[in-house]
């Protein structure tokens, strides 16, 4: 299963996205370099 995350870096969402990363495929939106999708804003 895929999954969206946007907030990938904030406290809930990196202690979320560690818990399931290993059984979805997870990708990222956000402000930070780590995310699959960075965004300007």
């Amino acid at each position: 299963m895929n999954l969206l995350f946007t907030g990938a870096s904030g406290f809930l969402g990196s202690n979320l996205y560690s818990l399931l990363k290993d059984k979805y495929q997870i990708r990222t939106v956000g402000l930070t370099p780590r995310d699959n999708y960075t965004i300007n804003l």
